[in-house]
């Protein structure tokens, strides 16, 4: 091998490093970015998260940074968001909340996984009948009124 093969693929290695690094630290970057600023906002959403052999569908209730929504709107779906506060109907139909002794409530999605999001004036266990809420959001209305 000559010496400007070894010197054009020495070159090569570090430019594909250089541009891999680079593009992961923008990749991280723009997730706490987007994440880190704004206000929050209660939405409804739905999301579609594709598996090997279907596609899962998952209705939420939750809170978004303000920003989400706004880069929604421009069509960017690139990166990842967090929904927090999530509440969801169980399967007695009751709004019930995502966290427990080991969730905290809130849980990171692909911006491209989101079919349908609604945005909403309030915290839904505030807007729903007592009679449609779970223990835990029963409890957790009582508990901030």
């Amino acid at each position: 091998m000559s010496i400007y093969h070894k010197i054009s693929s020495r070159f090569t290695l570090i430019l594909l490093s250089s541009i891999i690094t680079f593009g992961c630290e923008q990749t991280q970057q723009r997730f706490v970015k987007n994440n880190e600023r704004g206000t929050q906002q209660w939405v409804y959403t739905t999301l579609h998260i594709p598996s090997k052999f279907d596609t899962a569908v998952y209705y939420y209730y939750g809170q978004v940074k303000s920003d989400l929504i706004d880069e929604l709107e421009n069509d960017n779906t690139d990166g990842y968001f967090h929904l927090k506060n999530i509440r969801f109907y169980n399967d007695s139909d009751k709004l019930e909340m995502y966290e427990d002794n080991l969730d905290l409530g809130y849980i990171i999605f692909k911006k491209n996984h989101i079919v349908k999001m609604n945005v909403l004036k309030a915290d839904p266990i505030f807007t729903v009948d007592k009679k449609q809420l779970a223990g835990n959001s029963l409890k957790a209305m009582e508990k901030k009124r």
